[in-house]
């Protein structure tokens, strides 16, 4: 672990390692210094190594033989997604015009990462205020994604028909002059995350060009036909996919692609901006442990699927049953399941008679992709690739996994009903349809009002290079697809909030409000209030691009007189710490930190590599900040008393990692932390022996405090966004890290978490082990009720911190109750627990162990765990009635 930590400088943002990061023991013809930056090595032309520096950090001198050089692959090589097409196109895999394609749908996710990266800061969360073909609420993401993906495709001239979940019908491209392939996406896939910075993806699957869809130009008869030829053209089964893939917006952005030949991943390198390969040849287990449903929808789904959840959650002979999982994201669901096996299902349901994914740009694409790997996918009944879809929004069921995982489903429902149901309505009377056609391809455009179309269509009065969304194209016109780095203007953080709203109306158009900004785009910035700090003052307006930053704030808090400059320093080396956990993590499968590191806690549990690298990190930002006296963390067996203190003594407790089973996947993670007063008594002579166990026994008893008595607590999350949420005793503010220039951006105000809501979150695998009243209480939560006959929705991330930040926002209820396996739940109390349920309750909400407030019971060990119910205040009421 020292060995590891020391690679760590923790004075600075970068961190550094040593060649041992990736070499165990450098041979001979091996000896690199470097640093973080990109690790690249450069061949001449007899296949040994020169000597070259890349950036000011890497200092590569190799000395190989020729024949050496054919055999091994240099320790520095880098596989890039480009470079990775270029060879599979040199293979005749695929061509040139395919590259080209897959490379622009590349590029459209890396904006799209940046856009959700950077959500809460440039104003791009919330609704639209617009709907979709399907009914459902746009979020400004969703319709900016649509926009993204549908530019990158234009614009590489290879794309022939585009459907997308966001257009109501298939548009043809005008742009195209070679390839003509057909690509379905869906842009921003488990949208409803946004807010809360949870997993999100995008979809997509490549058809092969026809040219059928392409009409005479010149003669009007044609185009009912035509646009018949468009749809039926894109309605094929999965079976004639010739490339599929998603990107997973998380704590790393994976972009996971098959082109018939077995499933690579990739994972955006931050340093220099490109997709690097990591897996090669995914295979998925042939069974898995993990089932991925929304329970809250169980009573109205059929007595068969019922009986086969039923049966995952029996403990059975070994005394462990299947564990629930259900992020509320498709793509985050699918890439777990894809590496540690199991099942992910949406079935049809009473309201739903076709479940809610759509076959074509969805389901389809997820069946190549997993049966590439060796699984499975099923609407039940039979192969998801062998339905061709009747209309372009079809919805099926969808069971897709392991294979024996989803056999083992479909025996159990084979008798269900074998039929399509009933499909989806047809589109609204195409009176209302206008076509316009330029070079030999034909759009569909809805009549607008204001002269302005969707979906690369326009009038035909118009000019042609002026057929986008006026306002969406003004700030698409600041994001090149022609390079990974994404410009914006000076007004970046405020041109969303004039790019809409855009008004619902009939036939589900899309019409702009907004106008066309002048290049330069100059908009009103939105006014960021200053932290409440007790002090009257004069309101006075700040910088039209002023960002409230976590440094200004504490800073602001220390002059108000909230806090005290030693605790500043403290919080701020928590933040620190925080960065480069967040700088690990997004790179953690490129340098080899994901998989177990060989050793288990104090508790028992299997340490992950970055179990120890994010401890060792979290130790030394509060060591070297010289004002903290004890650390309490999860990874160390006692508390550490520490010498380097001269002021402040203050005692941090902490869970450097949590949700560590998910780092493998890049699925959300987090950082637990709470601050309590300082301490004198902890502290002792270094070189006196004799008072080593008294101090030790001192440390415990001081850091063994209640949670009221607590002076500051946060988390910080990695996922989509990085997220670090805090409280000072004076309410919950949350700031986003803007990658940027690297600070922390205050994004959430004085947070209050809603009186109830309709999510709730429990492991519900281990349903069977509970106590029969909070099965009852679970009932409760299923049972469709007023006012729109919905049941509350399940989603379980197995990540405390997710869990709490989406519950902060949208409210509803968190539980990790006690069961005949584990008698305490599996949460700690100290650094858990306690600064969760202080950062609820500073926003209104209530914590409870079923009985008791949680800030009320005192610890009697350092590790003691408890069981945790909390949420919305409303929420967390009705449970404890049924538990009384």
């Amino acid at each position: 672990m020292v060995a590891q930590a020391a690679a760590i400088i923790t004075s600075s943002s970068h961190l550094l390692f040593s060649t041992s990061r990736s070499l165990s023991r450098p041979s001979p013809s091996q000896l690199c210094v470097f640093d973080s930056k990109t690790l690249v090595s450069y061949p001449n032309s007899t296949n040994t190594y020169k000597k070259k520096r890349s950036g000011d950090g890497l200092k590569c001198m190799a000395v190989s033989t020729a024949s050496d050089a054919k055999t091994k692959k240099s320790t520095f090589e880098i596989q890039t997604l480009t470079g990775w097409l270029l060879k599979q196109e040199q293979a005749g895999v695929i061509d040139a015009e395919l590259t080209i394609v897959i490379s622009s749908i590349s590029m459209a996710c890396k904006q799209i990462a940046s856009l959700v990266q950077r959500a809460s800061i440039s104003n791009l969360t919330g609704v639209q205020g617009a709907v979709n073909i399907q009914g459902e609420d746009q979020k400004k993401l969703d319709v900016v994604s649509n926009e993204v993906f549908s530019s990158c495709l234009r614009s590489s001239g290879r794309t022939g028909i585009i459907a997308s979940e966001e257009e109501d019908v298939p548009v043809a491209v005008e742009e195209s002059y070679s390839g003509n392939y057909i690509v379905v996406f869906d842009p921003l896939d488990g949208s409803s995350n946004i807010d809360a910075a949870v997993s999100t993806g995008s979809i997509f699957g490549i058809y092969s060009p026809n040219d059928e869809c392409l009409a005479d130009i010149g003669d009007d008869s044609t185009l009912d036909q035509t646009e018949q030829r468009c749809i039926v053209n894109v309605c094929q089964p999965g079976n004639n996919l010739l490339v599929a893939g998603y990107c997973m917006y998380s704590s790393s952005v994976i972009f996971v692609l098959t082109i018939g030949k077995g499933v690579f991943s990739f994972s955006l390198d931050p340093m220099y901006g490109e997709f690097v390969l990591t897996q090669e040849n995914i295979q998925i287990p042939k069974a898995g442990k993990i089932y991925s449903f929304n329970e809250g929808n169980y009573q109205m789904w059929d007595d068969k699927l019922k009986k086969y959840i039923d049966d995952l959650k029996d403990p059975g002979p070994s005394g462990k049953p299947y564990s629930a999982r259900y992020i509320g994201s498709l793509v985050g669901d699918f890439h777990r399941t894809l590496l540690y096996g199991g099942i992910y299902g949406y079935p049809r349901d009473k309201k739903s008679k076709n479940g809610k994914l759509r076959l074509l740009y969805e389901c389809a694409p997820m069946s190549f992709i997993v049966e590439q790997a060796g699984g499975k996918g099923s609407d039940g009944h039979q192969r998801v690739l062998d339905i061709t879809p009747t209309e372009i929004h079809q919805r099926v069921p969808l069971y897709i996994g392991s294979v024996e995982e989803v056999e083992k489903l479909e025996n159990k429902i084979t008798s269900f009903h074998t039929g399509a149901g009933p499909v989806m309505s047809k589109p609204e009377d195409s009176s209302n349809t206008k076509w316009a056609h330029k070079s030999n391809k034909v759009i569909v455009s809805p009549r607008m009002n204001h002269n302005h179309t969707i979906g690369g269509g326009r009038k035909i009065s118009e000019n042609p290079v002026a057929h986008r969304h006026p306002t969406i194209t003004t700030m698409f016109e600041a994001i090149p697809t022609s390079s990974s780095q994404i410009t914006f203007s000076t007004s970046r953080s405020s041109i969303i909030s004039h790019l809409f709203p855009i008004k619902n109306r009939s036939h589900h158009i899309r019409q702009s409000l907004g106008r066309r900004f002048a290049s330069g785009i100059r908009c009103k910035a939105v006014e960021i209030t200053a932290a409440e700090s007790g002090i009257k003052e004069e309101k006075r307006r700040k910088g039209r691009y002023a960002l409230e930053n976590l440094t200004t704030w504490l800073l602001k808090q220390e002059q108000a007189g909230n806090i005290d400059a030693e605790l500043t320093v403290v919080l701020s080396g928590i933040s620190m710490a925080c960065k480069q956990i967040a700088s690990l993590l997004q790179r953690s499968s490129i340098i080899n930190l994901t998989g177990v590191q060989g050793t288990t806690n104090i508790q028992g549990e299997d340490q992950k590599k970055l179990d120890v690298i994010s401890n060792e990190l979290f130790c030394n930002c509060l060591r070297s900040s010289g004002r903290t006296a004890i650390i309490v963390s999860e990874e160390e067996d006692v508390p550490v008393a520490v010498e380097e203190t001269y002021s402040g003594n203050y005692i941090v407790v902490f869970d450097p990692i949590d949700g560590s089973a998910n780092i493998d996947t890049a699925l959300t993670t987090g950082s637990v932390f709470g601050i309590y007063g300082p301490d004198e008594q902890c502290l002792f002579n270094i070189d006196d022996d004799s008072t080593l166990d008294e101090a030790r026994q001192r440390c415990i008893i001081n850091a063994c405090q209640p949670g009221r008595n607590l002076l500051a607590a946060g988390y910080c999350l990695y996922s989509s966004s990085v997220v670090f949420t805090i409280s000072i005793g004076k309410g919950v503010f949350a700031f986003t890290l803007d990658p940027t220039f690297g600070e922390f951006v205050l994004t959430h105000e004085d947070i209050k978490i809603p009186k109830t809501g309709k999510i709730y979150s429990f492991n519900e695998g281990n349903y069977d082990l509970w106590d029969g009243k909070l099965q009852s209480y679970l009932g409760y939560l299923r049972q469709p009720g007023p006012p729109n006959g919905k049941p509350y929705s399940g989603r379980y991330i197995g990540c405390l911190v997710g869990e709490i930040h989406r519950m902060l926002l949208y409210g509803g209820v968190y539980g990790n109750p006690k069961n005949k396996n584990s008698k305490n739940g599996n949460l700690r109390l100290l650094y858990e627990c306690a600064p969760m349920s202080y950062l609820v309750e500073q926003a209104g909400g209530k914590a409870t162990d079923g009985h008791r407030r949680i800030l009320d019971i005192k610890p009697e060990q350092i590790h003691q765990r408890t069981p945790i119910f909390i949420g919305s205040p409303d929420e967390v009421d009705i449970l404890q009635q049924y538990l009384a």
